[in-house]
């Protein structure tokens, strides 16, 4: 009996003993998940305030760049302006000169002159502005990027595909064609041989007559 005793006290201390290990792994394990839990609540506020900086940053990103388009569209419109205010500035004497020129016309001489001061007065302006006159001569060759050609014309006077005539000269602004000159292109006459049939008809009836 006594050692059914002992044995009893053995087994229950056992128990115990695995009872208190498996609770003491249990709170490590809760210690460890409470770790976890606390470092994962930092790291998620790291991201939070990361992405604070970055949305912030974003808005204030879109802000100034609303801020940049509005600026350009200003700086845009502002050259614009005194674009339109120096040609004008350089339009009026043209304007003022030829208001004289128009009050003048009894005096045709006078007149004409006026008239051609005013068309140099003119050019010399638009020709400060950037504007170019595409004024081919007379056998240039024809360009296609610069021509524009509205007529071809039979004749030996240039070589074919040559600049015949200028029709109307054409405007480059800056490099850029506005209007193609107008131009009549020349090309090579077409030879009209005379039928031989009706030239051997008649010499046979010139043999004939001659005969009689």
């Amino acid at each position: 009996m006594a050692e059914k005793n002992t044995k009893k006290p053995t087994t229950s201390r056992k128990k115990e003993q695995k009872i208190t290990k498996e609770m003491e792994q249990l709170k490590n394990e809760i210690e460890q998940l409470k770790k976890d839990l606390e470092t994962k609540e930092s790291e998620n506020k790291k991201l939070m305030e990361e992405y604070d900086k970055i949305k912030s940053y974003a808005i204030n990103l879109k802000v100034d760049f609303e801020n940049y388009k509005d600026l350009v569209q200003k700086e845009k419109n502002r050259i614009k302006k005194e674009a339109k205010e120096s040609v004008i500035k350089q339009l009026i004497p043209l304007y003022k000169n030829f208001s004289i020129v128009m009050a003048n016309q009894q005096n045709l001489e006078s007149f004409a002159k006026g008239v051609e001061m005013i068309y140099k007065s003119f050019v010399s302006t638009i020709e400060n502005v950037g504007v170019e006159f595409i004024k081919p001569e007379k056998n240039q060759k024809f360009d296609p990027f610069e021509h524009d050609a509205i007529e071809r014309v039979e004749t030996d006077e240039v070589e074919e595909y040559h600049v015949y005539e200028l029709v109307s000269p054409g405007i480059k602004l800056e490099g850029k064609i506005i209007e193609p000159a107008k131009v009549k292109v020349a090309i090579k006459p077409v030879k009209q041989e005379k039928p031989e049939t009706k030239q051997e008809d008649k010499t046979e009836n010139e043999e004939t007559n001659g005969g009689e």
